[in-house]
């Protein structure tokens, strides 16, 4: 039998409560040519009784015996994958019906396209919804969501942009070729980062990006969201470590990213820099990252230079401004 065109695979653990209404988004999906496997991380809820409850044979569940962790998790889910394309679909989340047919639509009969990502709609609670589409420099244009058009991106370029955590792809509107993923290491496990982030950038090294602006997927939000329960202080080392390893990627694929970066901060408006240069002082980022970002900031700054320095120490903070000195914070003699 030949391999379906896509795996769409689920991590889940004791997710009894939501996963009923991600597997029938799944298996409603009007691209039918793949398989569901499920990947149970010891849950000790119904989770088993419920996905046994479905009579489809496109269904493969697995369950460790023992808790081995979300990221294994994922990684696991990939590992096994028999598809061209893997989806990853995180157990509370909603994949929109289309979404693998206008994937395989994009993707098809191309072989530079290492991933293909559309907008994941968050639900906002109180607030409706709402959905994160490409900025205006990465060459987003309104009618790419009007005329239903695919914009084709360039990989390293795409890798680069990542380094601005802001603007990332979320599962599961996500589809990595599985091949170009396995040489890449697999989905990420490393401890120190943020993994579905430094996989996304692993991949977008090795090809091309899809990028389809209308929405893929529905990310739901509500108290049991994993990222709600990481304390500041492993917030700020994930995002740290996140930094330093897509840098790493992107130095042993031989990317000029540091060239790449100065073409995507002439699209960033002065908010976004100003965003960004605090994120990355805040959090430890790579130096550079920080004095790359201020001095295009100083290209929007009119006046004497000292002004620059004192808005640049008040409003982003000391440690932005040693950094952008070329110091560490406190090497001040």
């Amino acid at each position: 039998m030949a391999p379906p065109f896509f795996t769409v695979g689920i991590p889940t653990y004791n997710r009894e409560t939501f996963i009923r209404f991600t597997l029938d988004a799944i298996l409603a999906q009007s691209f039918t040519d793949y398989e569901l496997l499920i990947h149970d991380n010891a849950s000790t809820d119904g989770t088993r009784e419920l996905v046994a409850s479905y009579q489809d044979a496109r269904i493969r569940y697995f369950r460790h015996e023992t808790n081995v962790g979300p990221a294994e998790n994922f990684a696991s889910v990939a590992r096994e994958a028999r598809g061209r394309y893997v989806v990853i679909n995180q157990d509370d989340d909603l994949l929109h019906r289309d979404f693998l047919r206008r994937c395989h639509d994009a993707v098809a009969g191309r072989d530079d396209i290492a991933m293909y990502a559309a907008p994941a709609w968050r639900e906002e609670r109180g607030r409706g919804y709402m959905a994160r589409l490409l900025r205006s420099n990465e060459g987003y244009e309104h009618r790419y969501l009007l005329q239903d058009e695919i914009l084709y991106l360039d990989g390293p370029r795409m890798a680069t942009s990542l380094l601005n955590l802001t603007y990332y792809f979320l599962h599961p509107s996500i589809a990595m070729r599985t091949d170009l993923l396995r040489a890449a290491g697999g989905y990420s496990t490393r401890g120190d980062s943020l993994h579905d982030i430094l996989t996304e950038a692993r991949m977008l090294t090795r090809g091309n990006l899809a990028y389809d602006s209308r929405p893929g997927a529905m990310y739901r939000d509500h108290d049991g969201n994993e990222w709600k329960a990481y304390p500041r202080d492993l917030r700020k080392r994930l995002m740290a470590g996140t930094l330093h390893a897509i840098v790493e990627e992107l130095e042993k694929a031989g990317i000029g990213w540091q060239a790449l970066l100065e073409e995507e901060f002439k699209g960033y408006s002065r908010n976004d820099l100003e965003r960004a240069v605090r994120e990355w002082a805040w959090c430890g980022a790579p130096a550079v990252l920080v004095r790359r970002g201020v001095a295009a900031l100083r290209s929007h700054h009119r006046g004497p230079a000292w002004k620059f320095s004192l808005r640049l120490a008040r409003k982003l903070g000391m440690r932005a401004f040693w950094l952008s000195q070329g110091r560490e914070e406190g090497s001040r003699q």
